[in-house]
């Protein structure tokens, strides 16, 4: 894949992991269309409406979206390994998280800016949604922290590469360049902003649900996810 990057050299692209999303990835599409310069959506075996939804937001935004069918998570990994040392950063995003597209925009500036540049992640705020109500415009559930930020934006440029993962940008060995740190190299924004004043904050639509094929409300764990309860003996 050919990159090309404007603004001072970087460049922004989304990597957008979806399946059986067609109540929320048409909203989460649109809401990063203005961070990224490009989004990768990997469609892996939908069975509802989730492509078509895709599809119609792509007819408006033409090759800033670029589509992909994939048979297993395992092959989305291979996305993200053209971007390993360039200077990219990368979203990862699911079909079923919603960001804010007004904080995106004032954080595409700093990044553009320069201002994270001395980081190698980004983490943000998230609320693990349990209840929405759409006419009142409210969500409520359980936020992060105290839980764990799900966020992913990656300066690919700190990373010398990444091997083995089970899912784009999930486990595997990633190793970073010799004069980064991995601890001191990670931007977390719930340690420094509150939620209403954060440029990197999302709705996770985890706990409603996500398809129009979907009877009941489940919490699906991502191909890591099972690996890891595995290895703890845990069932899936």
């Amino acid at each position: 894949m050919e990159i090309e990057t404007g603004n001072n050299g970087k460049q922004i692209i989304g990597l957008m992991l979806v399946r059986n999303d067609d109540r929320f990835v048409g909203q989460a599409l649109r809401n990063i269309l203005g961070f990224c310069d490009k989004v990768l959506v990997l469609d892996h075996s939908s069975t509802d409406h989730t492509l078509e939804r895709v599809e119609d937001v792509a007819l408006s935004f033409g090759k800033q979206i670029e589509i992909h069918r994939i048979a297993d998570v395992e092959e989305s990994h291979a996305f993200v390994l053209p971007f390993v040392g360039k200077p990219v950063w990368l979203l990862a995003v699911d079909g079923d998280e919603i960001y804010d597209p007004s904080g995106l925009a004032r954080l595409r500036l700093c990044i553009l800016r320069g201002e994270f540049d001395g980081f190698w992640r980004l983490y943000g705020h998230v609320l693990n949604v349990t209840q929405l109500d759409l006419k009142q415009k409210q969500a409520k559930g359980h936020s992060s922290p105290p839980g764990h930020s799900m966020t992913k934006l990656y300066n690919m440029e700190a990373i010398q590469s990444w091997e083995g993962a089970p899912q784009r940008l999930h486990g595997g060995t990633m190793v970073l360049k010799p004069q980064w740190d991995y601890k001191n190299g990670i931007h977390a924004f719930f340690h420094r902003t509150e939620w209403d004043e954060s440029m990197f904050r999302c709705l996770h639509m985890v706990f409603v649900k996500r398809s129009s094929r979907q009877i009941t409300t489940l919490v699906r764990l991502c191909r890591a996810d099972l690996l890891h309860r595995r290895s703890l003996g845990v069932k899936p």
